[in-house]
């Protein structure tokens, strides 16, 4: 019984039920039950971190007293370790450059390219009309 210990613990599997389970079905369980515990964790933690968050903002902004030194965003003034995978680092010259580069490089629509616009008859200028 003892060697059934971790997986009746853990997902309350029955003993004969823990025998039919290979190594891989037992580690894919294992690390879905690891990632709902840190998910409903999250769901708990990160209102409350929010939440504090902003009310440090409001006292420092307070405190700052000229409005060019306050912050704005509250995720300029502190930011939580599951945020950092949302920030974007931006585009270096050479990247834009790259990126343009193959925009104008890439294949052109063959019908856009030999259409021509119809604009109807020549118009004449207006000094065609004073002569």
């Amino acid at each position: 019984m003892a060697d059934y210990g971790i997986a009746l613990a853990e997902f309350g599997v029955k003993p004969w039920e823990f025998d039919k389970l290979s190594p891989r079905e037992y580690f894919l369980a294992l690390e879905h039950k690891s990632k709902r515990v840190e998910n409903e964790t999250l769901g708990i933690v990160i209102p409350i971190c929010n939440t504090i968050r902003l009310s440090s903002l409001k006292l420092y902004n307070q405190q700052c007293g000229k409005r060019r030194d306050q912050i704005t965003r509250p995720k300029n003034f502190i930011m939580f370790p599951w945020e950092i995978d949302e920030v974007r680092e931006p585009q270096s010259l050479k990247e834009m450059k790259n990126v343009m580069r193959m925009l104008a490089m890439a294949p052109v629509d063959p019908r856009k390219k030999t259409r021509e616009r119809k604009i109807g008859p020549k118009r004449k200028r207006l000094k065609d009309y004073a002569t």
